[in-house]
């Protein structure tokens, strides 16, 4: 199995932990809780030979040095914005540029996040410039809805399989179907070896 690291960035309350729950199949909690530093889930995936290790970072600016750290060897950062929020697209940039300069070189994934609360205007097309200039997929999603979350996992798993040429999984060993007789009480068990 490869390990991936994968961290999610953005201006605070973009809904990254919801998001970051969607991804590893929890539920994002109802209450608004603000991330202190840095969060770790994890996902494996068997039939894709991967495990995907989330880094959920901080939006605060106070905690900025800190989640610098955990990019510099991600393989995919996801950057997440909201769509009825510019400030939260406008950050992006500025995250982006500063990730280069401490050397990051990872692969990216602009989201667009909360299409279900989806206001006029709304900030979509500055986050399709954004992807664009980075070259980077753009991909819309409600954390809180799970709509477009598969896509996203999609992107994810095909991106990093492309990009780091993961083989498929190793075709499961057969199952062994050897029979244990146990005549005990004259009770016969089958036990099957996985």
């Amino acid at each position: 199995m490869f390990t991936f690291k994968i961290a999610i960035c953005g201006f605070t309350s973009v809904g990254k932990t919801s998001l970051c729950n969607r991804l590893t199949n929890r539920t994002p909690d109802t209450d608004y809780v603000s991330t202190i530093g840095v969060d770790y889930k994890s996902e494996c995936l068997e039939n894709h030979n991967l495990k995907l290790c989330y880094w959920d970072l901080a939006g605060d600016c106070r905690f900025e040095a800190i989640t610098y750290s955990y990019v510099k060897k991600v393989h995919i950062v996801l950057f997440v914005y909201d769509i009825n929020d510019y400030q939260s697209v406008y950050r992006l940039k500025t995250l982006y540029n500063t990730y280069k300069k401490i050397n990051w070189d990872g692969l990216s994934i602009v989201i667009g996040n909360m299409i279900d609360k989806k206001k006029t205007p709304n900030f979509i097309n500055e986050g399709i410039v954004f992807a664009n200039d980075i070259k980077s997929p753009h991909i819309l999603v409600s954390a809180k809805s799970e709509e477009g979350i598969l896509n996203l996992k999609t992107c994810i798993i095909n991106t990093l399989k492309t990009e780091f040429n993961v083989p498929p999984p190793a075709p499961q060993a057969y199952k062994d179907q050897r029979v244990c007789c146990f005549d005990i009480f004259n009770i016969t068990h089958t036990c099957s070896v996985l």
